[in-house]
């Protein structure tokens, strides 16, 4: 639990495109053999809108779901893809928003990032994703509340949809999303098959629950418990927003745990708003379905 504020000054932006085309959406995923989901510890709370039987009767495209977390109800939405009715099994991607897409309209975060890549190709992207949204509000509480709602977000969607993979479970995340995607990695070592952060550094006191806990520290901790989870990191070199400095230190942190899975791609000449381009990209899409638990 954090006890100190965040070390980052977050960018409160709707992204917006950055001038890259989805249009042919992402490669699809080989096969997988891992196990199926319809578990996660999540009690009686599952929203079943759209489920159907959770295997051959499901709603495909967005999906309005809520949960209760705090005693609060907020609001997601889940992406279920248009072949998942007949699939044996399907991917999972939990997308995690910037900050200017915080509030509660369950919509402006599957307007960017990942959410432009589905909506542009949406009868062929090939995995559920789960879009939480975080409130709006001071930003260290929203992060705070966001972690906490996309992981059991996640979880609900994993116990309603049958044919998830679990072995094929992903989290990307970028700027605020990014950090809270660090946060949810931390804390959840074995649940991803990979982490893909963008424009994103580590709340160190996230981490450890302390103020004084440095980035390169928290970095240090961070790296040593994900060093085997495979993990690309892209950050702008000119980013003031989440300050590049910090970033590189996550990435010198990785290299001194002997991380074999932990890729970092600088920008040059980019400053904070990166996602669109990234996500527009084959290459991230064709990298994370390779990746299996």
């Amino acid at each position: 639990m954090r006890t100190g504020p965040l070390t980052v000054v977050f960018a409160l932006i709707s992204a917006a495109a950055c001038g890259s085309s989805a249009a042919t959406g992402p490669s699809q995923p080989p096969p997988g053999t891992g196990g199926t989901g319809g578990t996660g510890g999540t009690g009686l709370q599952v929203d079943t809108a759209g489920v159907g039987n959770g295997t051959t009767t499901a709603t495909t495209g967005f999906v309005d779901k809520t949960l209760v977390e705090g005693l609060q109800t907020y609001k997601y939405k889940v992406f279920v893809p248009e072949n998942y009715n007949t699939a044996a099994t399907v991917p999972v991607l939990l997308a995690l928003h910037s900050a200017g897409e915080r509030g509660s309209d369950n919509l402006v975060q599957t307007q960017s990032g990942v959410g432009r890549v589905v909506r542009a190709a949406p009868t062929t992207f090939p995995a559920i994703v789960v879009f939480p949204q975080a409130p709006s509000g001071d930003v260290n509480q929203s992060h705070d509340v966001f972690v906490g709602i996309a992981e059991l977000a996640l979880n609900l969607t994993l116990a309603a949809y049958k044919k998830s993979d679990l072995d094929r479970v992903y989290l990307t995340g970028h700027s605020f999303g990014g950090i809270a995607g660090f946060d949810i990695a931390y804390f959840n070592p074995t649940k991803f098959a990979a982490f893909l952060p963008l424009a994103a550094n580590i709340c160190a006191a996230c981490i450890t629950g302390s103020g004084t806990t440095t980035t390169a520290q928290a970095s240090a901790l961070v790296a040593s418990k994900l060093k085997q989870l495979p993990i690309w990191q892209f950050q702008g070199e000119l980013d003031t927003n989440v300050p590049t400095f910090q970033v590189r230190q996550i990435r010198d942190a990785f290299v001194a745990a002997g991380s074999a899975t932990y890729t970092y791609t600088e920008l040059q000449g980019f400053g904070h708003p990166i996602w669109d381009d990234i996500y527009a990209g084959p290459d991230v899409w064709t990298w994370l379905w390779a990746q299996h638990r």
